[in-house]
């Protein structure tokens, strides 16, 4: 068995993704030790010397990164005990954001491409994007559920009555508004022209393609004051571009949970800390009539250890997937939803049919007319739903599970 580093780069800055790595390596008999580039209590220099140290008298087998921040510190990977360590980095988001803001940033890129290092990403669209805006060679990967604590449950004795189940959010009207207020004029103009593209494009129309479109349809006086923002701000487009995803998750989900709730009543499970989510007056004023009832919980302070019990509820669960996956990016909503031995109907990107079967182990919708009549047919099938979920399960038993991705990951750097 083997030692890994992983990598933090705040104190106090966690990825999701990487702690269940970091468990899945554990299970798997390997040792591993955290560690964090940057403290609030010394300057980034000084600590990332000590974590160059514990490399060269701990060393590490590999080391892991799920958080590009950590390249911001490009000396760290310039010395000597460290250049040489064979080092993963993990992207399970897209990767615009933080390379459009720092890649200005002296080494920031080289360190990107140093020797030794893995680039692991979750999407075949970014995975492109990387190679050809940057240069950077990236390998694919999935996320994944671990299957101790994604399994089937009993339902709950107060879940009677559910059968469709949303588990997700759309953003609250007030969180639009704030970010749209923060955007200079003539990116307020391109905003308003991005959202009734969406709006009145077709179900989950890629909503940065739609920003690169229209602002090469401004007049070329407002384009020469986009550039010369950009050029000033490279946050400004950032801020466009974090709407316009916002702005696209929301019109799915809305879209989806519409032509739900002409099938059946819905349950929607939704929230985060920050209670930027529409909430339930608000989710009902968005999806509109339906003609089933929707039914709103708040689980923004829902412990993360009770997250497989919300997977227990209803018989089908529904998936509409966030617009920065964009030719996979599969969430880990469809993982657990498998995991937890629940029908799964969820809208389709190209990858996610590399990783289940469709309508042998999920069922798929490409519009929304399409996702009434398949609620419908699966609440009408028990025995057909039944049979979908437990193939979905097996799928994910078979080749989706935080130890398939370990073997994937570990295998890859021998070869």
């Amino acid at each position: 068995m083997s030692l890994y580093f992983l990598l933090h780069p705040l104190a106090g800055l966690r990825h999701l993704a990487l702690d269940e790595w970091s468990d899945a390596l554990r299970q798997a008999g390997h040792e591993v030790e955290e560690h964090t580039l940057r403290r609030p209590d010394a300057p980034p220099e000084e600590t990332s010397a000590v974590v160059a140290a514990a490399i060269a008298r701990r060393k590490p087998a590999a080391l892991f990164a799920a958080n590009p921040l950590v390249f911001t510190l490009p000396r760290f990977f310039e010395r000597p005990e460290v250049a040489a360590r064979p080092l993963v980095c993990f992207w399970f988001d897209d990767p615009y954001r933080p390379l459009t803001r720092w890649e200005r940033e002296p080494g920031f890129l080289d360190a990107l491409r140093r020797p030794f290092i893995q680039h692991r990403v979750w999407d075949g669209h970014w995975r492109t994007w990387l190679a050809e805006r940057h240069g950077i060679a990236s390998l694919p990967i999935h996320l994944a559920a671990d299957p101790a604590r994604f399994r089937p449950l009993p339902p709950p004795p107060d879940g009677k009555g559910e059968e469709v189940v949303f588990i997700g959010t759309l953003a609250s009207r007030t969180a639009i508004e704030t970010r749209k207020a923060a955007l200079s004029p003539v990116l307020s103009k391109a905003a308003r022209q991005i959202e009734a593209a969406i709006v009145g494009g077709p179900l989950g129309a890629n909503p940065f393609a739609l920003v690169e479109s229209v602002l090469a349809a401004l007049p070329s006086r407002l384009r020469d004051e986009v550039e010369a923002l950009s050029a000033r701000t490279p946050d400004a487009l950032l801020a466009l571009r974090a709407l316009a995803w916002h702005l696209g998750k929301n019109e799915v989900r809305r879209r989806m949970l519409r032509a739900a709730l002409r099938a059946a009543p819905v349950t929607v499970f939704s929230g985060n800390l920050e209670q930027t989510q529409a909430g339930a007056g608000e989710l009902a004023s968005l999806v509109g009539e339906g003609g089933h009832p929707l039914r709103f919980v708040d689980t923004g302070r829902l412990p993360l250890a009770d997250l497989p019990q919300l997977y227990a509820r209803g018989c089908l669960h529904l998936q509409g997937t966030d617009p920065q996956s964009v030719a996979g990016g599969l969430p880990f909503r469809v993982f657990q939803t498998t995991a937890c031995g629940q029908a799964l109907l969820t809208d389709v990107k190209p990858e996610l049919l590399e990783c289940y079967a469709e309508g042998r182990e999920i069922a798929c919708y490409r519009t929304e007319e399409e996702i009434a009549p398949a609620i419908e047919k699966l609440l009408g099938d028990a025995a057909g739903r039944q049979a979908l979920a437990e193939a979905g399960r097996q799928r994910f038993l078979a080749g989706h599970t935080w130890q398939h991705r370990v073997g994937e990951v570990l295998g890859g750097m021998r070869s």
